[in-house]
């Protein structure tokens, strides 16, 4: 067993790849880290959200990672060149769960108050938003719930397209 080191506060969300070699944390602290699974290493920090991280995804082959806030914020990380790639938002609720869909360059992200959506990092605009209604949002759903919205707004490329990496037109299905 390999006892980690690194976050000054607790760490809030764990992300690892789907190789197995990396894994991202998110803490408390705001910062977001990058680790070698096998060595227990961090390889990467970045400061990310005074208040705090709330979720983390990673794409390894594009050396990627999000995080993102209980502010409803959401960046996304180039950790090879350690640099922001880009940062987004489209609910100020906390984020519930994020994950990469497609070839890496979509972001799927959920929010607690039901909002859900697709980011396209190549033309890096919001190219799928779900939302919910004004009663929806009065609730909060549970982080199961929202990560399994999460995983279902990445299907829904699949489902709209039947091509992954097919662009499509923002839809935004809202009764405010």
């Amino acid at each position: 067993t390999t006892h980690l080191e690194g976050h000054l506060g607790s760490v809030t969300s764990v992300c690892m790849d789907a190789s197995g070699e990396w894994f991202v944390t998110g803490s408390v602290d705001g910062t977001v880290k990058v680790w070698e699974s096998s060595s227990g290493r961090c390889r990467q920090s970045h400061p990310c959200f005074r208040q705090g991280v709330a979720a983390v995804g990673i794409e390894r082959r594009l050396e990627l990672a999000a995080a993102a806030s209980a502010m409803g914020d959401i960046e996304v990380l180039d950790f090879r060149a350690a640099a922001k790639v880009t940062a987004f938002s489209a609910s100020e609720a906390r984020v519930a769960a994020i994950h990469f869909a497609g070839d890496g360059r979509l972001v799927a992200f959920a929010h607690h108050d039901g909002v859900f959506g697709l980011q396209d990092l190549r033309q890096n605009k919001t190219v799928l938003l779900r939302g919910a209604t004004a009663a929806d949002r009065r609730k909060v759903i549970s982080s199961k719930e929202a990560a399994v919205t999460a995983a279902a707004a990445a299907q829904l490329v699949l489902d709209h397209t039947g091509d992954p990496h097919a662009p499509f037109p923002v839809t935004v299905s809202s009764n405010n």
